[in-house]
């Protein structure tokens, strides 16, 4: 990677900081792009200059999925295309899709037989844009003489906008670096509080992994969480709550804080905010909690109608054993519950549609996203932390859902959420694994114009997962005054 990038980033630096930068960063060719934002925030902090280290902390979150499904996609055949052709070429092969796209709304409107055929060459377009774009990324990556973000560190207007979205909102970003864990706090009125813990990127793992370890033991079919178990979960938590909480608790309080959202960074990804135990009480218990990729794929405006009867669901589910994938009895159950197929029907919460095993393929995923707000997908979905393109949702079929076929997907405009409610992902060891993954497949969704994803952070029981399901769909249907789909989650 040329070494104008990383000049480009801290100009307007003091020139002492500069060098102090590009003497940590000696070896440009090999350091990744979220790599030179991470240290550039850790520099900015020990220099106390909190809010330009909250904007490269922002940068930070943005770059490393885009690091994540660069190395997911990369390729070792360097394209023989020169760079510039490359770049005009991308808006000359979106062309056809542009032209299929408009026979396709023409033909929904006309309600004609062909929309499949024309659905079907359109995937095929964009798996093809797809791979032409992969083709050429390694090379665009090389060439290119300037970062694709504009580096103002008094632009926090995304973060802003969140902030000032709900009252008594904060958005907070952990930085977790080798031997600190530094907490910042980013409040109405540009306030932005930074607070250095004393615990290191090791012993934050460990505990993560710990907690981890105890959560999904208590999920595993046949075991049961009673007296004995559940206080060594709780002090497990409570030791995170200590670390990512109790620092910034004072701040919390004095300013009537009612809506906590997270920037995750590295192994905190792992850990379930909501489940954070203070001695007395979970997270959930005190604050409505949302998980923010970044500020930049959140969308603050975009909300459900409330009540029933303007909101259409999507429901679709494995319940059956497929290779690998043990059966999930309980999904019949759960889309039933919320799935209401007509005014006679005694079940489910939500008027909509539901297909279930093979009767949920690609296909019918696709065609049948438009008209519907809420897409529920109730299988198994794996989110690979070595390479964003093994990362997938299973299908019905056995089929997986990839990410490249999540940008086929292009009625995902009309759903307002996203609902993967038996994915999971695995937390090998305490070391050395940061958490993309978890970010990168959501944001698959977010890209595609989604508007929010909620996916659980490994397998829970089938049977307890039809229950939260219920749950959570009658308070965001019924609630007697309008509630966030946050709020759903936390009542």
């Amino acid at each position: 990677m040329p070494k104008l990038i990383h000049i480009f980033l801290i100009e307007g630096l003091p020139p002492e900081l500069q060098k102090s930068f590009l003497d940590a960063t000696v070896d440009f060719n090999r350091v990744k792009v979220s790599d030179i934002y991470r240290q550039l925030a850790e520099l900015l902090l020990s220099q106390k200059r909190d809010k330009e280290a909250l904007y490269v902390q922002e940068l930070l979150r943005g770059q490393e999925i885009r690091d994540f499904i660069s190395t997911g996609r990369g390729t070792t055949n360097k394209p023989q295309i020169p760079l510039t052709p490359t770049e005009k070429k991308v808006p000359t092969f979106s062309q056809p899709l542009i032209a299929l796209g408009t026979q396709i709304i023409e033909c929904e409107r006309l309600h004609a037989q062909q929309c499949v055929e024309l659905k079907n060459q359109q995937g095929k377009l964009i798996d093809q844009y797809l791979q032409q774009l992969n083709a050429h990324n390694k090379e665009i990556r090389e060439n290119r003489q300037a970062d694709d973000t504009f580096f103002d560190p008094k632009s926090l207007q995304k973060i802003r906008e969140i902030v000032a979205a709900q009252p008594d909102t904060v958005m907070i970003y952990p930085l977790v670096t080798e031997k600190e864990l530094i907490i910042q706090l980013y409040a109405q009125g540009d306030v932005v509080k930074t607070i250095p813990v004393t615990v290191g990127r090791k012993e934050l793992g460990n505990a993560v992994y710990e907690f981890r370890q105890l959560m999904e033991y208590c999920e595993k079919p046949g075991t049961h969480c009673g007296n004995a178990e559940i206080p060594q979960v709780q002090a497990a938590s409570q030791k995170l709550y200590n670390w990512l909480m109790k620092p910034i608790e004072a701040e919390l309080k004095g300013s009537s804080v009612k809506n906590l959202v997270f920037a995750l960074d590295r192994v905190v990804r792992y850990v379930p905010m909501s489940a954070l135990y203070d001695g007395k009480q979970y997270l959930i218990e005190k604050y409505t909690i949302y998980i923010a990729p970044s500020a930049d794929l959140t969308d603050t405006k975009e909300k459900l109608p409330t009540g029933t009867q303007n909101t259409q669901v999507l429901a679709m589910g494995l319940s059956e054993a497929r290779s690998g994938f043990s059966a999930l009895h309980n999904v019949p159950q759960e889309l039933d519950a919320i799935v209401r197929k007509n005014t006679s029907d005694q079940q489910g919460i939500y008027p909509g549609d539901k297909y279930l095993n093979n009767n949920f393929d690609f296909r019918t995923l696709r065609d049948n996203l438009k008209g519907h707000k809420i897409l529920h997908l109730a299988t198994h979905g794996v989110f690979d932390p070595k390479s964003a393109n093994k990362s997938y949702i299973l299908l019905g079929t056995g089929e997986e859902l990839t990410p490249d076929s999540i940008y086929q997907l292009t009625g995902l405009s009309d759903i307002h959420l996203v609902v993967l409610s038996a994915c999971q992902t695995a937390l090998a060891g305490p070391d050395q694994q940061d958490g993309v993954e978890i970010n990168t497949f959501a944001s698959n969704f977010l890209k595609n114009s989604a508007k929010s994803v909620i996916a659980s952070l490994w397998q829970v029981n089938d049977s307890s997962t039809a229950q939260l399901m219920e749950k959570f769909y009658g308070d965001l249907a019924y609630s007697k005054t309008p509630i966030t789909k946050a709020q759903g989650k936390r009542i």
